[in-house]
């Protein structure tokens, strides 16, 4: 492997994949530079709302509080109070939340939808055929990309 990285553990990138996959079509996910500084069974991604499908620049430093850090372990995961500025990488649980087996369940509890981007959040993230083949084609991507062990 690369001097500087550990490869995360299969089973944390399986989970944080799987989840992520799953939203790629209403948020933006991007790396996060503390996750390389954390242990194998880790991992640190950061996510913002993007219904209307813009590009954004993620280094950004404006643009830091409009982003979410979400920690992945191997059994769960949550929202933490990480921020990109800010060393070392706060791993706290994000006060209100708490962490779920669910990436979903974690969403729920933190996001809070208007009507309108709650109706484009619930067909976005669907399980109808057409979402299911997408989600599974993000999911094998950044899984044969190991994305997570590389940022």
């Amino acid at each position: 492997h690369l001097p500087g990285y550990q490869l995360k553990s299969f089973e944390t990138e399986a989970r944080a994949f799987s989840d992520l996959s799953e939203i790629a079509l209403a948020f933006d996910v991007t790396s996060s530079k503390h996750n390389k500084k954390l242990e194998a069974d880790r991992a640190l991604v950061r996510i913002r709302e993007n219904f209307q499908c813009a590009e954004f620049d993620p280094l950004d430093p404006e643009s830091e509080t409009d982003y979410r850090s979400v920690m992945f372990y191997t059994d769960k995961c949550c929202f933490v109070d990480s921020m990109e500025s800010v060393y070392p990488c706060n791993e706290n649980v994000r006060e209100g939340c708490e962490t779920h087996a669910s990436f979903f369940l974690c969403l729920k509890q933190e996001m809070q939808f208007d009507e309108a981007k709650q109706d484009v959040f619930e067909r976005r993230t669907d399980v109808s055929h057409q979402n299911v083949r997408l989600f599974e084609s993000v999911r094998q991507t950044m899984a044969l990309m190991r994305l997570l062990s590389f940022t």
